[in-house]
């Protein structure tokens, strides 16, 4: 069984990666694939006479984006389950997800029920359009 994890460096991303681990050591069979989605910006407006540009930000965006991945990883270490760690760079978060999803047969995704949004409420965006549009079932992690 693959179960894909949504990993942002979210408290609630890296207990749903807490969760995913001790499902793999329940079921062998379960392959963990950990996923982050990184940024995407076109141009950057500072004031009427400033751009920064987009690709040192969304290099310096995947770069934090990684190290979250990596220490999601390292939840896994030691642990023997079989797990895969994936940076999409840019795109809408639950658009990747659910397209990486239904691309590699993915059995179940788990999700943080918010992510790094301080203003979300009980059910972050990107977790609620994951609930809204998988095709698969979805393990909502608080």
């Amino acid at each position: 069984m693959k179960v894909l994890v949504a990993v942002d460096g979210s408290k609630p991303s890296m207990k749903a990666a807490e969760f995913a681990l001790n499902l793999a050591k329940e079921h062998k069979s379960v392959e963990v694939i950990l996923m982050t989605v990184g940024c995407s910006y076109d141009w950057t407006y500072v004031s009427d006479d400033v751009f920064v540009d987009p690709e040192k930000i969304n290099e310096a965006c995947d770069l934090a984006f990684s190290k979250k991945l990596d220490e999601a990883k390292k939840i896994f270490d030691n642990s023997g389950v079989n797990v895969k760690a994936i940076l999409i760079s840019g795109g809408d978060p639950a658009k990747e997800i659910l397209k990486y999803a239904e691309e590699n047969n993915v059995d179940r995704i788990v999700v943080g029920n918010k992510g790094l949004n301080p203003l979300s409420g009980l059910l972050g965006s990107v977790a609620y359009a994951i609930l809204k549009n998988a095709k698969v079932p979805v393990i909502l992690v608080k």
